[in-house]
């Protein structure tokens, strides 16, 4: 019970930290984000919130879609052509509910 307890508060933690860090810059000076969902079909990725994203080209972009029905965190920024929102990623991972990643199923670009 002592062990659900200080997971529980770990996450917790992490995600307040998240909520008042400043939002890092990419090389071509987006903003990055962290965001939890799932990769749908297509090349799509929706987020827990309802956002929904077409999962950019790049080869960790093309790696991420390969987990159709997987819930994942990505970490990446945010593009927008022709009124489209398109998630370049930058890394991913499987989605652990406490934030341990599954043993392998880390990808960085």
């Amino acid at each position: 019970m002592n062990r659900k307890r200080f997971l529980l508060l770990g996450f917790i933690v992490s995600l307040l930290s998240l909520a008042v860090l400043p939002p890092v810059e990419s090389s071509a000076g987006e903003a990055m984000i962290l965001v939890v969902g799932t990769v749908t079909s297509g090349g799509t990725f929706v987020g827990e919130r309802g956002e929904k994203y077409n999962i950019g080209a790049n080869e960790t972009g093309v790696d991420l879609s390969k987990n159709e029905g997987k819930k994942v965190l990505v970490t990446g920024y945010v593009e927008e052509k022709e009124g489209k929102k398109i998630l370049m990623v930058t890394s991913y991972q499987l989605w652990s509910p406490f934030g341990e990643a599954p043993a392998g199923e880390e990808k960085e670009e």
